[in-house]
């Protein structure tokens, strides 16, 4: 498949919203209770299958067509939890390339009030590896949607080379490490000591934490132990189109 007709395929299914979302469980570490569901966008192409989201997302945001996917999942998800049997939380992910043009929060809000979310069962992911843009407009754009009640989550903490810039300059409530790091748990005392502190800096800011890639009852063990309130990984389930409310058996 060429790059052309990727990005041929690509316009037809935004103009189409083509797309599918797969739910990830988001488990609380002190009840091992189902607390929210991340939405993960994903893209069937026809005839040529499913593209991994690394790959459309990125030519996404080179053609700059990142917003109308973004657009389209927050009102497709809010709505969807909206309609929930049990009003659990909502995390949803945004690219930061489009913070600069102060549109993201009028998305948030318009997503929302047609839905009948409320607020504050609604977080939002930045990654930390994403482009901010200009740090002035980044943060009023932020404090707007903090304004509205929502969660700000800094996805991929760990993986960036301005994670403590944005620890202090922008309002996020939560941090999410990376899955690098969590994998590495009991392996490697240096990076128990990194996690440790990592979790103790984002408490010391009044900030939680969400651990990624959470595989064994070893690394669970570890971040409960030392404050770790959510993680989302194998161990409690796979993204799936089905939502789970309840941990899977270990029967």
């Amino acid at each position: 498949m060429t790059d052309t007709s990727m990005e041929e395929d690509l316009k037809q299914a935004i103009s189409h919203n083509a797309f599918q979302i797969n739910w990830m469980p988001v488990l609380e570490t002190a009840t091992e209770h189902v607390v929210a569901f991340e939405a993960l966008v994903r893209w069937n192409c026809p005839g040529v299958g499913n593209i991994v989201p690394d790959i459309f997302l990125k030519l996404a945001e080179k053609l700059k067509l990142i917003e109308n996917i973004d657009r389209w999942v927050l009102h497709y998800t809010c709505q969807a939890a909206q309609n929930w049997e049990k009003p659990l939380g909502l995390s949803v992910n945004i690219s930061p390339s489009w913070l600069e043009t102060e549109r993201v929060s009028k998305t948030i809000e318009a997503a929302l009030s047609a839905s009948g979310l409320a607020p504050s069962r609604l977080q939002i992911e930045f990654s930390e590896q994403g482009n901010f843009g200009p740090s002035d407009l980044s943060r009023k754009e932020l404090s707007r949607i903090r304004a509205l009640g929502v969660k700000l989550v800094l996805d991929d903490f760990g993986t960036g080379s301005q994670a403590l810039e944005r620890l202090i300059d922008l309002p996020f409530t939560q941090i999410k490490l990376d899955r690098k790091l969590i994998h590495r748990i009991g392996k490697d005392s240096r990076v128990d000591t990194v996690v440790r502190c990592l979790l103790h800096l984002a408490h010391s800011l009044d900030m939680t934490c969400c651990a990624e890639g959470v595989e064994t009852e070893e690394q669970l063990g570890f971040l409960d132990a030392h404050g770790c309130e959510e993680i989302q990984g194998f161990l409690i389930g796979r993204p799936a189109i089905a939502m789970p409310f309840d941990r899977p058996s270990s029967t």
